[in-house]
This record gives structure tokens, C-alpha cells and sequence, in this order.
């Protein structure tokens, strides 16, 4: 039930908790992966994706982005305290472990994290220092490319987007907020999006 989903966010023992962040934000299908691993390509001396730790079995089209987990070991990670933030309540399960994050940033990178609307909402008021990409795409598309196994998540969640998206944006202009919002049409538009945005703001906005 999403209803039991909830979140965990720890910064203890982090050295560098105020590192610069890029928080990719959409939902299941949009393209985050995508467009996470385009900047990677592009701009390799600046950007990695953090690895997400999950309890989910691996996919053909997987890279080295996850760390596998099963259930026992990803709640054992939870009682040592090695997450920096992580999902619970609702299978499979997804979190971010602090080494990882260190270990991008002691590289002087900027680590890039995914997340869904419902995962920013628990987040923005605790993480700090990070820029946003709200990443929008047509529900009937991203069915078509979400990896959810069960798609009426998607479109629960896809139903009470619009409202959150306009709700964030609201909330981040008033506190000053640093973000863009790309949308994802599934074609080479997409990208040419992507080369508009400025990195300089990814790297200098507070």
C-alpha cells in the first residue's frame, strides 16, 4: 500500500553534507536515467550518478547504477545507519548509502540523485545545497517506458503530478529555490533541451 511508503534521510557522520547536489525529479518512465547518464556523458569531469541500492531484481538494460540488495541486507543497511536517504514501506526498496555519495563528492563531482515527485516532497526541506530538474512526460509515454511493475502507481501518482509540480515550483520561487523544468517528448527535442540548460547554473545557483 503506498499509503506505508515512508521516507529516511541521515546526515550523520556525512563529511560533506552541503555539497552541491543535482536532484533529477519525474516520474517512472520520464527519462531520468536518461537524462542523468546524457550529462554524465557530456560533462564527465563534473557530474556521476550515485548508485541507488535497491531490493528489485536486475534488469537487462541495467548498468553499474544500482547495488543489489536483498531484503535483509538492505534493512540491516538501514540499523547501521549507512543511508544517507532511502525509501521504505513499499517494495522494492530504494536508497542512496553515504560512502557513495562521499566518495562522488572527495572527487570533486557533483553526484546526481533520481527521484520521483512523492520522494522530493519528504526531501526538500532536509537535504540542502542542490539544484532541481523537474522532469515532465506524458503519462501515456511513460507507461510505455516505465519499468514499475505495477503501473497503477504510475498512474495514481501521474494524476496528483501537476498539482505537486505547480505546488513545488510555488514553494521554490518563494524560497528562492534554484530549478528548471524540461519535458520529454520522447524525441531528439529532448536533448536539444538538455544543451540549452545552462551548467553554470547547475554549478553556481544556491
Amino acid at each position: 500500500m503506498r499509503d506505508n511508503i515512508y521516507w529516511i534521510y541521515d546526515e550523520n557522520n556525512v563529511s560533506s553534507p552541503l555539497g552541491r547536489k543535482l536532484l533529477i525529479v519525474g516520474q517512472s518512465g520520464s527519462g531520468k536515467t536518461t537524462l542523468a547518464r546524457y550529462l554524465c556523458e557530456k560533462y564527465p569531469e563534473v557530474f556521476e550518478i550515485i548508485k541507488n541500492c535497491t531490493t528489485r531484481s536486475k534488469r537487462e538494460e541495467d548498468r553499474d547504477d544500482f547495488r543489489y540488495f536483498s531484503v535483509d541486507e538492505f534493512m540491516k543497511a538501514k540499523e547501521n545507519s549507512e543511508f544517507f536517504f532511502a525509501r521504505f514501506g513499499s517494495k522494492p526498496l530504494y536508497g542512496y548509502k553515504k560512502t557513495d555519495y562521499e566518495e562522488i563528492v572527495c572527487n570533486k563531482k557533483i553526484p546526481i540523485f533520481m527521484f520521483r515527485f512523492s520522494g522530493l516532497k519528504h526531501l526538500k526541506n532536509l537535504m540542502k545545497n542542490y539544484f532541481v530538474i523537474f522532469l515532465i512526460s506524458d503519462l501515456n509515454e511513460s507507461l510505455v517506458y516505465s519499468k514499475d511493475e505495477d503501473s497503477v502507481n504510475l498512474i495514481v501518482e501521474s494524476e496528483s503530478i501537476s498539482t505537486e509540480i505547480k505546488k513545488a515550483i510555488s514553494e521554490f520561487d518563494k524560497d528562492g529555490k534554484s530549478y528548471i523544468v524540461l519535458r520529454n517528448n520522447y524525441e531528439e527535442d529532448f536533448f536539444v533541451q538538455i544543451d540549452k540548460l545552462g551548467i553554470e547554473d547547475v554549478l553556481n545557483s544556491r
